[in-house]
């Protein structure tokens, strides 16, 4: 297997990890320590960062501009998707499914398109665009195509991800878009993460698919900007 595709998938293991024993926690508070016991509203948030870091150990790369990368990472998923094995097109296709109710109040959301924030057009011509985006989505969805839904959750996702890592939204259910925003974009991220983290898992190495040096390779890998010195201080050993 790939060294980057390798850590990649360790990355977000880790993460994913996290999310559940947290969500495990919440479920069964007997079994938590004290710190667990905080009310399951108060934990969205939490979980949304945990799952998205987990996301971002699969698509992430070296540079500034994100959204280019994340886009290159969805179209690699819908081609995963389609290789060889049909259970990879129903690993996608079930999530999909499963989430595409929150995923359409995601793409739905006007808070959560960048065009309402800089007024780049009418708040009336914001939400039609968003509603002819998701009507766009549906359609794809229906005819076995992908690319177009998740385009467009993620492009409203990143959004919130954006708010809430960058101090710009209220933790718990003082949070004003806790409901109509975190709560829906979690459900999402934990049904669609996963499957990502699967489908990169089962046919991430198959011929084709390029997997670019990850940001900050671990100390060791081939990728680390020491590699070299490290590789000469143990021969001098």
């Amino acid at each position: 297997m790939d060294e980057n595709l390798e850590i990649r998938l360790q990355r977000a293991a880790s993460w994913m990890k996290l999310a559940k024993d947290l969500e495990r926690a919440i479920d069964e508070p007997r079994e938590a320590s004290g710190v667990m016991l905080l009310p399951k509203w108060a934990r969205a948030h939490e979980l949304f960062i945990f799952y998205w870091i987990a996301f971002n150990a699969l698509y992430g790369t070296e540079g500034e501009k994100e959204w280019p990368k994340l886009e290159a990472f969805l179209k690699k998923v819908e081609t995963m998707a389609k290789l060889r094995d049909v259970r990879n097109i129903s690993i996608l296709e079930e999530a999909i499914r499963n989430c595409l109710s929150d995923g359409e109040t995601v793409i739905l959301d006007k808070f959560l398109d960048m065009a309402y924030w800089g007024r780049i057009t009418h708040e009336k011509d914001v939400i039609e665009e968003c509603q002819g985006r998701c009507k766009k989505a549906k359609q794809a969805v229906a005819q076995g195509k992908y690319f177009p839904f998740l385009s467009a959750v993620f492009d409203h996702l990143r959004v919130l991800r954006n708010q809430i890592m960058h101090g710009s939204a209220s933790h718990g259910r003082n949070s004003k878009g806790y409901k109509d925003s975190v709560l829906p974009g979690l459900k999402v991220l934990r049904t669609l993460v996963p499957a990502f983290f699967a489908l990169v898992r089962d046919c991430g190495s198959s011929p084709g698919l390029d997997w670019e040096k990850v940001p900050f390779p671990r100390y060791g890998s081939d990728g680390h900007p020491w590699k070299s010195q490290l590789r000469l201080s143990r021969r001098a050993e």
